[in-house]
């Protein structure tokens, strides 16, 4: 069964951690990317993922991740794979797409040639673990050959912004900067 990871408040800036692939077992909250989204490649919803290889500077079109923002009924799918010596990423895809027109995804992750046992997944919306609209993409990726416990979902509160940090790894709602009340 793949990991499932929900939003519980929103509005709690405490506790407030990156996931992490590997997904952490016992993780809870709200999960934030560190350090913000200067150094991302912002990319927009489209029909096809933005796919490719980390260099060995760790950076992808000279950026140190990719992120999108206004998620509402929209789902993002991050696939990755991790290299031999399991310290970084290597090749992903990105996918800020429409609910369930995710038929894109996965070819385009194929094309880079990964090593199926190397790599993960999750998907994210507001809705995924109720409306199971991401189940036929979980189902093609573990029968392409991802074990099922190397793909999670996430499920926001809400429109939300999210992002894949190359180094380590950390993935999800990018932190908004802090304004004072």
């Amino acid at each position: 069964m793949p990991g499932k990871y929900e939003v519980r408040d929103r509005n709690l800036m405490e506790g407030c951690l990156g996931l992490k692939l590997p997904f952490p077992k016992n993780a809870t909250g709200r999960f934030m990317l560190p350090l913000g989204s200067a150094d991302l490649l912002l990319v927009e919803m489209a029909p096809d993922p933005t796919c490719g290889t980390v260099d060995s500077s760790g950076l992808y079109r000279g950026h140190k991740g990719i992120w999108t923002q206004s998620i509402s009924d929209c789902v993002v799918v991050v696939i990755a794979e991790r290299d031999d010596a399991d310290r970084s990423w290597t090749n992903f895809c990105f996918h800020h797409m429409l609910g369930g027109a995710m038929t894109h995804t996965l070819p385009g992750f194929k094309k880079l040639n990964p090593t199926r046992a190397r790599c993960w997944a999750v998907v994210a919306d507001k809705s995924s673990l109720l409306s199971r609209t991401t189940d036929p993409l979980v189902d093609e990726l573990v029968k392409w050959g991802v074990p099922r416990t190397q793909i999670g979902t996430y499920k926001s509160g809400g429109s939300f912004t999210f992002g894949f940090r190359f180094e380590g790894g950390y993935l999800g709602e990018v932190k908004p900067p802090y304004v004072p009340k």
